[in-house]
């Protein structure tokens, strides 16, 4: 099990536990109230990895907030 802190320009911070399984590496934050967030890096592409901004409210229906392919720079 994996700890990540998150601190982005709106002044949110988040305390998360993540796993990796396979080409997968997921951070779900630990917060007792909703919403509940969730970040995928997948690496199962060879030519880039995405990257997966999702939360919940009753954790069971997700909702995509944002996407992203990153690529390494030529």
């Amino acid at each position: 099990e994996y700890r990540a802190t998150v601190a982005d320009c709106y002044g949110h911070t988040e305390i998360m536990r993540g796993t990796i399984d396979g080409d997968l590496m997921i951070f779900e934050s630990m917060r007792e109230t909703p919403p509940t967030l969730r970040m995928t890096w997948n690496a199962s592409s060879p030519e880039y990895i995405t990257w997966r901004n999702e939360m919940t409210f009753d954790g069971v229906d997700w909702q995509l907030i944002e996407e992203y392919r990153m690529v390494p720079l030529s």
